[in-house]
């Protein structure tokens, strides 16, 4: 029986390998043997940078799921962040209807210009004459995709931190926070009078005022739980099959076409972990799957599991033996994912279990230094108070600190300031 399922998996495999060579000569190649590659935020939208891509690049970017250009100025493959530790991961490429250029879809996993920009595309171009340039900086500037949500999530958290003042009205968001009864009271009396927009035939303004409400209310109870838009955004990304997950397999085919789907998996382990499944996570622990085993894209479950959220599976796999400092992809800890991607309750849980909280990544950054990139205001707070050092350098020099700026957001100001004391 071993022997018939590794002929299977080999066989899979050859079958996925010989998808990927059938895809790679679709391409049409410029005079250099080059497409244009445009890496995007999987979550946010953003446009991350563009580069060019030969046929060796492309295939190490599927088969490593790191993006991976060819650098004209060097002759050489240049994978994203190898030598600042500052990743693109691939969640999937898409190919355009000409077939000479790509998009890779991924997960930044620090800032994606080397100036310390979320994003190269940080300038605008104004004037009539369309000559004067600005910055629009930002983790997310005012030319990205979804802008106004995060911007909107930034001040909700700027609100909640907020010490109260003596002889001070509260804001309506900090009353809010302060009382769930009224939140959720609000939630409900709005999402009635967006369905009472279509029963009255109220017309589009009264439709897009009533849902402003609704995604305002809903916004304050996600902070109020410790849940990001990013973290929403991800649970619609894999719901609506860009993930690739075979669960989604029945779903309407896409235009664009999805290459990630050429990439075999192992087991469904992994991908319960990151959908946060934890009875077939316990099911699959029961008939032996290895838990401290990674996928194809070098990650183990516990990672998967944090990086998630999923509080839960993450116990469960610790109970199972789970090793709480073994690196995903990027060499980064279950406890430096959970930080990176906001996720307080799990990195309290981390801590707790006795994860190191300077553990280092293949850039050598610590949670603290992720934590305080993505402006995560309270994991910050823990992370100090858990007694992590903020004077750790990474590759590039960089403290904490110094991926911070409080230009960016609110909340990146509030994480400045914890780290300034």
């Amino acid at each position: 029986m071993r022997r018939c399922g590794a002929t299977r998996a080999r066989a899979s495999r050859a079958d996925a390998d010989a998808a990927v060579e059938a895809f790679l000569n679709t391409l049409k190649y410029d005079d250099g043997g080059l497409v244009a590659a445009i890496a995007q935020d999987v979550d946010t939208g953003a446009i991350l940078m563009q580069g060019y891509a030969n046929r060796d690049a492309v295939a190490y970017t599927l088969k490593h799921r790191k993006a991976t250009f060819w650098s004209r100025s060097r002759s050489q493959l240049w994978c994203k962040g190898e030598t600042s530790g500052n990743y693109i991961a691939i969640d999937s490429v898409h190919v355009d209807c000409d077939k000479d250029s790509l998009i890779y879809l991924g997960v930044p996993t620090g800032p994606t210009c080397h100036t310390g920009a979320h994003t190269c595309y940080y300038k605008r171009v104004d004037g009539p004459d369309g000559a004067a340039t600005k910055a629009s900086g930002g983790r997310h500037a005012a030319e990205e995709a979804l802008t106004t949500l995060y911007e909107l999530e930034a001040t909700i958290e700027a609100r909640r931190v907020e010490a109260k003042k003596e002889g001070v009205k509260p804001s309506w968001t900090r009353r809010l926070l302060d009382d769930p009864e009224l939140l959720c009271k609000k939630i409900r009396e709005e999402a009635g009078e967006l369905c009472q927009t279509w029963e009255e035939n109220e017309g589009k303004e009264a439709v897009a005022n009533e849902m402003a409400d609704v995604l305002y209310h809903s916004m304050v109870m996600l902070n109020k739980q410790g849940v990001s838009m990013t973290d929403v955004l991800g649970v619609l990304r894999k719901r609506f099959g860009t993930s690739g997950v075979d669960e989604k397999a029945s779903r309407p085919p896409k235009k664009l076409i999805n290459v990630s789907k050429f990439i075999p998996e192992k087991s469904n382990i992994w991908r319960d972990c990151v959908d946060g499944y934890y009875d077939w996570v316990r099911e699959h622990i029961h008939e032996g799957a290895p838990i401290n085993e990674c996928d194809h894209c070098g990650d183990p479950p516990l990672v998967l599991a944090a990086g998630n959220g999923h509080t839960k599976v993450v116990e469960l796999l610790l109970s199972e033996g789970a090793d709480i400092q073994q690196s995903g992809m990027m060499k980064d800890c279950a406890l430096q994912r959970a930080a990176h991607n906001g996720h307080y309750h799990t990195v309290q849980y981390l801590l707790e279990q006795g994860a190191d909280v300077d553990a280092l990544d293949l850039g050598d950054n610590t949670a603290l230094h992720w934590a305080a990139m993505r402006g995560h205001v309270e994991i910050v707070n823990l992370l100090l108070q858990s007694g992590a050092d903020k004077n750790i350098k990474n590759q590039q020099e960089n403290l904490p600190i110094d991926l911070c700026k409080a230009v960016w957001s609110n909340s990146h100001k509030y994480v400045r300031e914890l780290l300034a004391h």
